[in-house]
This record gives C-alpha cells, structure tokens and sequence, in this order.
C-alpha cells in the first residue's frame, strides 16, 4: 500500500469508510485554509510592490543616474518644495541618500534628488564621483572642465517643471565640495534660491557673483574641519590639495553681490555624520526639522 500525504490526512488504500471520511474532511479544512493563506500571501505581495512616497527610485537625466523621493502631498495638491542634494568629493548619491537619511521630508511634502557629479577619477568612475566647482575644485572634473554646472542646471529645471514648483522653492543642500558647487551654481546661475552648505566654500571662478541678489546661503562649517580649513588654505587631512577659500572670504564676495550669507560654527570635524550631530545638538532639533524651519516650509 502507498501512501499520499495531503495535508494532515494520511489516505491508504484499503482503508475504512470512516477514515476516508475523516481524511476528506482534514483536505477540506485545510484546503481553505490553504486558500485564505494564498489570498492573504497575494495581497501582502501587491501591497509591497506598490512603491511608497518615502521609497527611493532612480531615473536617468541629462545621461546620469538622479536618484528621487517622492513628496507625499494631500489631494493631490502641489509640493511644498525639491530640495537638491549634492555629494561630496569621491561620494555618490547613493552613498549620500544612506547617510543623512531624510525620508521624514517625504511626509513634509517636499522632493529630494540626489544629483551623482562625474568621475573623480580613473579609480572606480562608478562609484567615486566629483563636482568642477571652480578654482582647482576638484580632481578630475575640474582637470577636464566637466560640464556639471550645466547638467545640474538643466536637471533642477527639468525637476521643477516636473513637480511644479515655484523657483523660490527650490532648495539645495550639498557637502564639501559638493557644497561648492551648490555655491557657484547660486553665484553665477541663481539655479537656488536657498543653501545649505555643510563644509563647503564659494570656489566659484571669476569676480563677484552676479546672480546672488536675493539669496541665502546657510553655511554650517566644523571649527575642527582639517580638509576644507575654515580660515582658508590647504587642507592637512584628505586627497585634494587645492587652497581653499575662507569661509570669511566666502561670506564677504556673495554679500557684496548683494545676497546673504550666514555662517554657523560647529565642534566638529568635516565628517558629514559628524557635522548633521553637531548641528542637530547646537540647534536642538533633527535636520529635517531644522531645513524646514530654514528654508520656509512647514514640518
């Protein structure tokens, strides 16, 4: 005799009326429970391939890799603003979304993209990538006179138009020297109307900064950064061996174009982990909260 096991029920040839009963009773049981546990599996499988407002997906613009956080926003109504991220020398976006990890901003109604710069260098173009900022800034980027003040450019405003939002709206947090190409960008082009700058410096080429007038910058600096000095120089620490701009010289040529220029000193070094804690220690409250008291949206 063979046995078949379904189920619980345990089938046998030859065996009696009752059992057989009993074992077609089990197979019933079972089979519907069977089927409530495949309904509830194929539901909780939609559920999860339905993307969330707080998910991160990437797209391809202006031939490079953007990747985006929806904005969560009531009846559809317009976002509250898109908030720009720029890594620093030898990061990437992805690398930069993990750390500062500002998924709270999707329920704020506000989208953020993270923009990856060229090449830094031979070594794994990839994944270590950089931004021609200006004066020397930096590696490869600036050797080759990359164009990424152009694409970063044409990428926000392509976004904007996208998401429908306003040019005072538009906001940008970068840093080291991703921070310095947010500074150029907004001294020459004006792509921003408000800054975060975390470690960062204006290396923008040329004199003066003709698109200033009428723009923020928030420059959040370590007293202890040994890579980008605050008073200027090369630094001790890191790969670039370019002289930096003071945060003082870096204060004094955007106000004289007539924009604002705010420096905050912190007690830390130029980690950006290091510098988000600081900040967040000084001020008492999380970076979300903190940009959109800022940058003027409500939390």
């Amino acid at each position: 005799m063979y046995p078949w096991k379904l189920g619980q029920g345990v089938i046998l040839a030859g065996a009696s009326a009752v059992e057989m009963d009993m074992n077609i009773l089990t197979l019933r049981r079972h089979g519907i429970a069977l089927c409530l546990l495949a309904a509830v599996g194929l539901a909780t499988a939609h559920a999860l391939a339905r993307p969330r407002a707080t998910e991160l997906h990437t797209e391809q613009i202006e031939g490079r890799e953007v990747l985006l956080q929806p904005a969560t926003t009531p009846n559809g109504a317009p976002p509250q603003a898109l908030l720009v991220v720029l890594h620093g020398g030898g990061g990437n976006a992805q690398r930069l979304s993990r750390e500062l990890n500002l998924r709270g901003l999707a329920r704020q109604g506000v989208w953020v993209a993270y923009l990856n710069g060229s090449p830094a260098g031979r070594l794994l173009p990839d994944r270590m990538k950089a931004w021609n900022a200006g004066q020397g800034c930096c590696g490869q980027p600036h050797d080759t006179q990359a164009p990424d003040a152009d694409v970063v450019q044409r990428t926000v405003a392509t976004l904007a138009h996208r998401f429908q939002v306003p040019a005072d709206k538009v906001f940008a947090l970068g840093h080291s020297n991703g921070a310095m190409m947010m500074q150029t960008l907004m001294c020459q082009r004006g792509v921003f109307a408000q800054g975060v700058s975390m470690a960062g410096a204006l290396m923008a080429d040329g004199q003066g900064c003709p698109a200033a007038p009428g723009r923020r910058i928030w420059a959040v600096h370590g007293r202890q950064d040994a890579n980008v000095p605050p008073e200027g120089g090369r630094g001790t620490e890191g790969i670039a061996r370019v002289p930096f701009v003071s945060e003082a010289q870096s204060q004094a040529r955007f106000q004289a174009a007539g924009g604002r220029y705010e420096v905050q000193w912190v007690d830390s070094d130029h980690a950006l982990d290091h510098l988000v804690q600081a900040l967040e220690q000084a001020e008492g409250l999380p970076l979300e909260r903190l940009l959109a008291k800022r940058l003027g949206w409500k939390p």
